[in-house]
């Protein structure tokens, strides 16, 4: 199992909850609800999700990644074989791919999704290739339909790089002028059109929810510095060729900017080389077009980081989406690992002939593989002028700072394994040359070089931990519960020991936590608390009303017990009772208009002019339903009858007119309908925004049940979509299917 739980908590609930639970669209425990189905990364309708449910949660992760890994290199296998290299290139070329830093590394970090969207690229351009060259219309809607797959697996960024790939070969194609321009244009437009249309349609159940959410997130609003922000640096280039440059997360933590599994772009020394020697002596169409591919993703990968992030928004279509261009280099590592296949065919073929080519490349190994003994030699023997190079040119130390020997331990265990790499493989095709070894040998030695390179890079990234350790602790969870519904228990953590998405596994609702979209209104609201103690007016006013009944927190400072009681302390958190809280479901009788604009109306919510316990605050628009009597009522009750992610009951009980208020987020796509006491027919209820963020339902004295429930148009106008795209494909291919002769 993964020792990370970003993506794999999310994978938990979005894979399981809907086949052992019911199927629900809403999440209500991040960000005080959120749409489960807008959340890109989701794989409520990706069909290996399945194997979520089938085992156990961990097994199923695993086994999804076994699948995965495994789907990837078959993929390369066949392109490659399309492309009629030898079997033996293309299993060099497949491994290659799936024992890269950007597989172990992204196990490693519990990206499934990830993974997941990655091992569909091969087929896709394998198909899109296919009627490139052969002009089968079969193929370029088998190519949409996989991409559609894609996007379903939770990873939409590694989809638009997948259509990005698609469309430079095409245009490629067109520009290679080996076919008439007209046939081939007509070509290129049906492949892009095909693949797009087919794809977006087959997924628009996932596709329009999430760009409704996106609308609504903080995303939609963030400018250049979002775009530029996790690109790759430029000294990060180092570790394609020593990943352990800047830490391994083992020996020493990792250093650099970021994190490692984002920023190491480890390929192997092998199949680095032999792409290289592709790049110089192949004459292929499609090795050109692979080498032009990985110079043009390394180049876009770094450049984000720079001014230029402004010019590649305009000269490509959607890249200013998306944050974390570093993942352009995915296509730099199955770029490489093509051309790696190409080189092994190509060194193969020199080491036959043992002509004045081989010589040449020998002696350049020889010189390269002595520089790195004598530099690693020199290195270990005499360490004190490299750590001083190292600390200013690497580590950039200021002068006379102290710097961790071990980080420079890091650096030379990795310089010395690149050394006797490099020298191993010098020696394999030196004997070769001097026909000291056999053919079958000295292929034995590649195939052995290169995955003892990348296994023993990448086996310390594929660790398993105890499922005991995915979630938070049972002592903590047992008093949150305290025998009442989790689903109404929502908290906040601040301890590093209990990370906010871990609480998906015990059914707790958190008020912050990590995602890849979140709303717009949620930041702005719970902006006002970042860099202020967690006791202090404001967070306590603002957790109030966000329902927080407990705070999870690390540190020996204990916090205004006016507020906030002790419940319980372990040795790496405290567990304390917000005394402050309101009711999930409460009844107020005064409502207040909000001044127009965001900024005045969240300097009014936490301005001490507004009384959140018995007040709401409606938007400006909505002034015509204040009530003119702010008193109190005699009879006044709100009680959470059923709460599920995508319908919630609540029964109200009052004497006079007031508001029903719910604290969880106001999205599109929520509807309330109120019961009468004594049965009926219901009445359909306008939800209001209240208190910047949360609902409210304006209603009459009595008794009441209100049911409110979650309906996104988007989702049934999606489904609808993807429904009929399915029953294309099912028409398509069966009237293109194989005939009997």
């Amino acid at each position: 199992m993964s020792s990370s739980f970003y993506g794999d908590t999310f994978v938990f609930f979005s894979g399981l909850k809907y086949l052992e639970r019911g199927f629900y669209l809403w999440n209500p425990y991040l960000f005080c609800g959120v749409p489960l189905i807008g959340n890109p990364q989701c794989q409520l309708f990706y069909p290996p999700a399945v194997l979520l449910s089938v085992f156990s949660w961990p097994a199923g992760v695993n086994w999804s990644f076994i699948l995965h890994v495994l789907l990837s290199g078959a993929g390369m296998w066949m392109l490659l074989r399309y492309q009629k290299l030898s079997p033996g290139a293309c299993v060099f070329g497949a491994l290659s791919l799936i024992f890269g830093a950007h597989v172990f590394l992204r196990i490693f970090a519990g990206h499934l999704g990830t993974l997941n969207a990655f091992a569909w690229m091969p087929l896709v351009f394998l198909f899109a290739q296919k009627y490139i060259d052969e002009g089968e219309l079969k193929d370029a809607v088998i190519s949409g339909t996989l991409f559609g797959l894609q996007i379903l697996a939770g990873n939409p960024q590694y989809s638009y790089y997948t259509f990005f790939a698609v469309a430079a070969y095409s245009f490629f194609n067109l520009a290679s002028g080996r076919r008439p321009a007209a046939v081939m244009f007509k070509r290129v437009v049906l492949c892009l059109v095909s693949v797009a249309a087919v794809g977006a349609c087959l997924a628009a159940v996932r596709i329009l929810p999430a760009w409704e959410f996106f609308c609504l997130s903080a995303r939609s609003s963030l400018g250049l510095s979002f775009v530029s922000s996790w690109a790759l640096p430029p000294e990060n280039l180092l570790t394609c060729l020593i990943p352990e440059a800047f830490g391994n997360m083992f020996s020493f933590p990792y250093w650099g900017k970021y994190r490692l599994w984002e920023m190491c772009v480890y390929w192997g020394v092998l199949p680095l080389f032999l792409g290289l020697l592709a790049c110089v002596r192949s004459r292929s169409k499609q090795s050109r077009f692979f080498w032009m591919l990985a110079v043009f993703s390394l180049f876009c990968a770094v450049a984000a980081g720079t001014f230029l992030a402004r010019y590649l928004c305009v000269l490509l279509p959607g890249f200013g989406k998306f944050r974390g261009h570093s993942k352009f280099m995915v296509l730099a590592g199955f770029s490489v690992s093509a051309l790696s296949a190409y080189g092994y065919d190509i060194f193969l073929k020199m080491t036959e002939e043992r002509g004045r080519s081989l010589r040449i490349l020998l002696i350049l190994m020889g010189a390269v593989a002595a520089a790195l003994f004598v530099v690693s030699s020199a290195a270990f023997l005499h360490p004190r002028p490299f750590q001083e190079w190292w600390v200013r040119a690497v580590f950039k130390a200021p002068p006379g700072a102290e710097f961790p020997l071990e980080a420079y331990d890091c650096f030379l265990f990795g310089l010395v394994r690149f050394t006797l790499l490099v020298n191993s493989v010098f020696l394999a095709v030196y004997f070769y040359f001097r026909k000291s070894i056999g053919k079958k040998l000295f292929i034995f030695c590649l195939f052995f070089l290169m995955l003892a390179d990348l296994v023993s890079f990448g086996y310390k990234y594929a660790v398993c931990d105890a499922v005991s350790r995915a979630g938070w602790d049972e002592e903590i969870v047992s008093l949150i519960n305290n025998g009442e519904r989790p689903s109404l228990q929502r908290v906040v953590s601040a301890s590093p020991s209990y990370f906010s998405n871990k609480a998906l596994l015990h059914g707790i609702q958190v008020v912050d936590g990590y995602d890849v979209l979140v709303p717009a209104r949620f930041q702005d609201y719970m902006g006002f608390c970042d860099g202020r103690p967690i006791d202090s007016p404001l967070p306590v006013k603002l957790f109030g009303m966000a329902g927080v009944r407990y705070a999870i927190f690390s540190g020996k400072r204990s916090l205004n017990s006016s507020v906030f009681r002790e419940e319980a302390v372990l040795p790496d958190a405290r567990l304390e009772r917000n005394l402050r809280s309101l009711p999930r479901a409460y009844m107020v009788y005064r409502a207040i208009e909000a001044p127009p604009g965001k900024d005045r109306e969240l300097a009014l919510l936490v301005s001490d002019a507004f009384d959140s316990a018995n007040s709401v605050m409606l938007p400006y628009n909505n002034g015509k339903d204040a009530l003119p009597d702010g008193s109190s009522a005699v009879i006044s009750e709100a009680e959470i009858l059923e709460y599920s992610p995508d319908r919630v009951t609540v029964r109200a009980r009052s004497d006079k007119d007031g508001y029903l208020v719910l604290s969880d987020s106001f999205y599109p796509g929520w509807e309330a309908r109120v019961y009468p006491p004594r049965g009926g027919k219901p009445e359909k209820a306008l939800i209001l925004r209240a208190n910047y963020m949360f609902r409210a339902v304006r209603l009459g004295r009595g008794e009441h049940r209100v049911v409110f429930s979650y309906r996104p148009v988007p989702f049934i106008a999606g489904a609808a979509v993807s429904a009929l795209a399915l029953l294309f494909l099912a028409v398509f291919f069966f009237r293109h299917r194989p005939r009997k002769r």
